[in-house]
C-alpha cells in the first residue's frame, strides 16, 4: 500500500529548483522524494485542491511536479518557503 504524505513547504535553490518537500513527517529531499514516488512507496499531495505530485522527465533527471490551476507551472514553487 502507498503511503499518501502532504507537501506543506519547499525548500528551493537559487535557481527555483525544489531541493526538498516538508510537512508534518519532517523534510525529504528532492533525490528522495523522487525516488520515493518512482518506486511507489509514497504519493505526495500539494495545494489546496491536494493534486498529486508527479514526476517530471527533463535532461537532467527526474524532478518533483505539481499543478493545481491549470498553467503550465510547477505549482511547488508556491508553496511556503520551508528552512533546510
Amino acid at each position: 500500500m502507498t503511503v499518501q504524505l502532504v507537501v506543506e513547504s519547499v525548500v528551493l535553490d537559487e535557481q527555483g529548483a525544489v531541493t526538498a518537500v516538508s510537512g508534518p513527517y519532517g523534510t525529504i529531499s528532492a533525490p528522495t522524494a523522487v525516488a520515493l514516488v518512482h518506486f511507489d512507496a509514497v504519493t505526495f499531495i500539494a495545494g489546496p485542491v491536494l493534486a498529486t505530485v508527479r514526476l517530471l522527465h527533463r535532461p537532467a533527471g527526474l524532478s518533483l511536479y505539481c499543478n493545481w490551476d491549470g498553467t503550465a507551472r510547477n505549482n511547488l514553487r508556491d508553496l511556503p518557503p520551508s528552512v533546510p
